[in-house]
């Protein structure tokens, strides 16, 4: 299977801001080893042409076709280009069919490295959690497998975080409650124990996985946990504001510039 082929045909998506189907790069059905390849080829152009990883985002993949017997979590990598200030409108032009939802954030205060670590492990090495809004976005037409997901980054589309610092010994982040509001009408509402009991232990996945293969998470990263709600279809024009019970609130606007 041609892996750079797959993540040509994903990046030109990104240009022409206009869904694909992978089937069209040529080939078998992907396999989470593959799909993992091709976000991998894809993470390199883009450090290719200046551009860092600065944290990951953890994705469910429960719900996706296919991905039936398969590990329910999967990761993404958040490259310098996909954070946004809150106090600067969201270039709408940037996304195929971008979505969004409410998630903690945690900041690395030192690396994250090894295997077998736990959720105490994750806590000591975390600085600080900051409330946040991904933007999720597909380059696919069709997403038919969990292996489709990773491949296409696991949906990253753009990071606004929140500015208040939350320390953990003043929260617990499983009991954290979120209510995600949309042109100031309430859409959903959630709570940090619907991400896998903690979002502690998705973080502590990622961390375990990586260092399945050896890599390491950097002090500073930034590992988005996992969304506390459905994400919500938003548009040009559409504010879409996410309010936590300690971590206060973040507020996102696409917009035309």
């Amino acid at each position: 299977m041609d892996h750079g082929e797959h993540a040509r045909t994903l990046l030109q998506a990104y240009d022409d801001r206009a869904g694909v189907h992978l089937a069209a790069a040529g080939g078998a059905r992907l396999t989470v080893a593959d799909g993992y390849a091709v976000q991998h080829h894809q993470v390199r152009h883009w450090e290719r042409q200046g551009h860092t990883v600065r944290g990951w985002r953890i994705a469910e993949t429960a719900g996706v076709a296919g991905c039936g017997g398969r590990p329910p979590l999967a990761y993404g990598h958040l490259m310098s280009t996909v954070f946004h200030a809150e106090s600067r409108p969201v270039d709408a032009r940037a996304f195929v069919a971008p979505r969004a939802a409410p998630v903690i954030a945690f900041v690395l205060a030192q690396p994250l490295s090894g295997t077998g670590l736990h959720t105490v492990d994750v806590a000591s090495a975390i600085a600080h959690a900051l409330p946040a809004l991904e933007i999720l976005d597909s380059r696919l037409k069709e997403v038919t497998s969990s292996a489709d997901l990773i491949a296409d980054n696991a949906a990253v589309g753009g990071v606004v975080l929140g500015s208040r610092q939350g320390r953990l010994a003043d929260f617990q982040p499983r009991m954290e409650g979120c209510v995600l509001y949309q042109g100031g009408q309430l859409v959903a509402t959630g709570v940090g124990a619907a991400v896998h009991g903690s979002p502690l232990n998705t973080v502590t996945w990622l961390a375990n996985t990586l260092g399945d293969a050896g890599r390491v998470l950097p002090a500073g990263s930034v590992l988005l946990s996992g969304p506390l709600t459905t994400a919500v279809p938003v548009s040009d024009g559409q504010s879409v504001t996410a309010a936590f019970t300690h971590l206060g609130s973040v507020t996102a606007h696409l917009a035309r510039p």
